[in-house]
């Protein structure tokens, strides 16, 4: 079979989407003869420049029905020319908008349009009635009308059942974007319990929470560090004891990305008590390093998060005291918090890769191509959507 690939942000790079893309890519080349990149950069930079514009307006260019039609446009000169067995987007809904009806379509994503909707802040939050009714109308028409949709999570996934009525939607977790796997190694014994908080929002990511864990953990009598990657912190907080700021460390810069390693496989448990999550690549990469993860129970993230195996998840009014009382009875006794960071470990390497990913996305498009082929003649010669020579 024949793939092509498209995505939001460029798959050559690991910069895009903390290399989202770039890793989906590998891993969908492991399991089909051909997958190439097809890509507008003029249509993304002219979008990119409409939204900036529009932002106070509240109206967004990318969800405008006639410039998705015309993204589609600037895509099919070059999928006519590569001949695809299916169309495979990431995240890319204003792109498939042109040609779900003419191209079999497989949609990839970690949320649908109706879970984002008010729920995350920015471009999902009080938008104007055009924006929602455009919002609506494209992400309906792609789910509807792709032959196979894929999603990280059990919360996106659910979203696109109930609220789309799709029928083929399944949810395969993403994995963490790591080269390979790290190499298995316990943190340091000296004593101290190092927390570790990784995000680029402070406030969306629940950046409050992990500082006040901090100081509950010292007001406790305990040894504690928290060390803070991805963005600054709050002035008012910049002299807490213990409390470590990096600064954002770029994983396509060699010296920083071994500096975040270092970090990850240092650390005694990650803290991301995110606000609204869609799904939180950190905790695949945190379990790879067999390091525990204590997060909400919201968004996607109880898809990766699993209680007692891999971390913790808390409710959205928990307090520090609370997740302190859950890391104490994990940290306090030895045998216990090595058997957590081994089913973590475990965890990570049986679901939460790219490789998983990859074998079970494969299976799913590969199954979807047999129904095409044994479905009636008839029911393939009437144009519906489909994949195995069903190139436009």
């Amino acid at each position: 079979m024949r793939v092509a690939f498209l995505s939001s942000g460029s798959p050559e790079t690991r910069a895009a989407w903390s290399g989202t893309p770039y890793y989906c890519l590998r891993a969908l080349r492991q399991h089909f003869a051909a997958v190439e990149p097809i890509g507008s950069p003029p249509m993304r930079a002219l979008l990119q420049g409409l939204r900036r514009v529009s932002s106070p307006a509240r109206i967004d260019p990318l969800r405008e029905p006639a410039l998705a039609r015309l993204y589609g446009l600037a895509l099919r000169r070059r999928l006519e020319r590569f001949r695809p067995d299916v169309v495979f987007g990431l995240a890319s809904t204003t792109q498939l908008y042109g040609l779900v009806a003419d191209f079999p379509v497989v949609h990839c994503s970690d949320a649908t349009f109706r879970g984002m909707r008010d729920y995350y802040p920015d471009w999902f939050s009080g938008l104007a009635p055009r924006a929602l009714r455009n919002g609506e109308r494209l992400e309906g028409a792609v789910i509807r009308g792709a032959a196979l949709s894929l999603y990280a999570s059990d919360w996106a996934a659910d979203s696109a059942r109930r609220d789309y009525g799709a029928v083929r939607a399944h949810a395969i977790p993403f994995g963490a974007n790591l080269d390979a796997p790290p190499p298995a190694a316990d943190p340091p014994r000296d004593g101290v319990c190092r927390l570790l908080f990784v995000g680029v929002d402070w406030v969306r990511k629940g950046g409050d929470l992990a500082h006040g864990l901090l100081c509950e953990l010292q007001a406790r009598g305990v040894r504690a560090e928290l060390h803070v990657v991805g963005c600054p912190v709050p002035a008012a907080l910049a002299g807490t004891p213990g409390l470590v700021a990096h600064g954002f460390l770029s994983k396509g810069d060699p010296e920083t990305a071994a500096r975040l390693r270092a970090l990850f496989g240092q650390a005694s448990f990650l803290v991301v008590p995110s606000r609204q999550e869609a799904y939180g690549l950190v905790f695949c990469e945190a379990g790879a390093y067999g390091l525990p993860s204590l997060a909400t129970a919201t968004g996607g993230i109880p898809t990766i998060v699993r209680p007692g195996v891999n971390g913790f998840l808390f409710g959205l009014d928990d307090d520090a005291a609370a997740y302190a009382d859950t890391l104490l009875a994990q940290w306090s006794d030895p045998a216990v918090y090595a058997r957590l960071r081994q089913s973590t470990r475990a965890r990570a390497r049986a679901a939460l890769t790219w490789e998983s990913w990859g074998a079970a996305s494969a299976a799913l498009i590969h199954a979807a191509a047999r129904r095409t082929e044994a479905a009636p003649v008839a029911a393939r010669a009437s144009g519906a959507p489909g994949l195995a020579g069903g190139r436009a």
